[in-house]
């Protein structure tokens, strides 16, 4: 294993009150390194599980939440075993943290540019994710690391990340290759975790959620909705007018720019805490949301049988970012 630096050696403390005691002279570590190999070789994956242990016997014991707190503890200790194992295949070395934060408790660990974080809630829970920085978002080594991810936690039970980054695949086909190093992509899923994928430079955020119907929808995020930040999402999706696109490319432009010229029609209103659905054709559908509220606006665009772009508004949406 590569190797955890010392800081493991601050969060053993943590769990036993001391440091480990050699009591083998002759195989003593004589300096910092090497005592932070000694910690790694045997002590690094049973320290992160048992922080993980001791952060989910700190929360109250709810059992209207019970079944919630069993998957949450399952999908973080298969999070654990995953950078654990990155950590073993990585050339870097790796930290590991614990600490209160406002008196809610948080775990770190980072290897090789893939992060594990996680966090007491206010309302007794865990939120669990996986950072992995990455070039761009179509990478085939950052697809790998991905797969193997999704692979861990699939053979745990939890099947939604493949469902999310599916929908986002398809998606993708629709997207210029140049967008692909701007971007962080987030999969939500079911019990408060998330998995991020996010390049160096971030100009867009991109989320895949299940909506109502267990289906995946791509999502932007903005702060409000109006025609300055569709031209944007357009922009970065597209390109200028006039490159070079694909016909699904081609239906997806006109769509947004249907929604512009209604916006403008309507006298540049501009939507806060507004969730956009603007279905096209196949896979050319995606939503804009705007605001944290939980009661939000729907606003649904869509261009109807005469070929004239629609819009319906509606109240409490179902799909929900915090």
């Amino acid at each position: 294993m590569s190797g955890w630096i010392p800081s493991a050696l601050h969060g053993l403390r943590w769990l036993t009150g001391s440091t480990p005691n050699y009591n083998d002279h002759a195989q003593q570590p004589t300096n910092e390194s090497q005592i932070s190999d000694k910690v790694t070789d045997v002590l690094t994956r049973l320290l992160l599980e048992s922080s993980i242990e001791k952060l989910f016997q700190k929360l109250r014991r709810d059992s209207c939440f019970k079944d919630t707190r069993l998957k949450q503890r399952k999908y973080a200790h298969a999070c654990a075993d995953w950078i654990c194992e990155e950590t073993d295949n990585g050339i870097g070395k790796g930290t590991l943290e614990s600490y209160n934060k406002v008196e809610l408790f948080v775990i770190k660990a980072v290897s090789n540019e893939c992060k594990l974080k996680l966090r007491e809630t206010k309302d007794g829970g865990v939120k669990t994710t996986v950072t992995v920085e990455v070039n761009r978002l179509s990478d085939p080594a950052c697809e790998r690391r991905i797969s193997s991810l999704l692979n861990k936690l699939s053979a745990s039970g939890f099947l939604t990340g493949k469902e999310l980054l599916e929908s986002w695949s398809k998606f993708s086909n629709n997207v210029r290759p140049e967008a692909m190093r701007t971007a962080q992509l987030i999969l939500y899923g079911e019990y408060d975790e998330r998995i991020k994928i996010k390049c160096r430079t971030i100009k867009t955020t991109i989320a895949a959620v299940l909506n109502d119907k267990e289906q995946g929808e791509i999502v932007f995020e903005v702060d409000e909705i109006n025609k300055r930040t569709l031209g944007r999402i357009m922009l970065w999706l597209l390109g200028n007018e006039g490159v070079s696109q694909t016909t699904e490319q081609a239906a997806l432009r006109r769509l947004i720019q249907a929604c512009i010229s209604a916006l403008e029609k309507r006298n540049n209103i501009c939507w806060e805490n507004t969730k956009l659905s603007l279905y096209g054709k196949d896979d050319t559908s995606f939503h804009v949301v705007a605001g944290k509220s939980r009661d939000r606006k729907h606003v649904i665009g869509f261009v109807d049988s005469n070929s004239e772009f629609q819009i319906i508004e509606r109240h409490n949406s179902s799909c929900l970012i915090s």
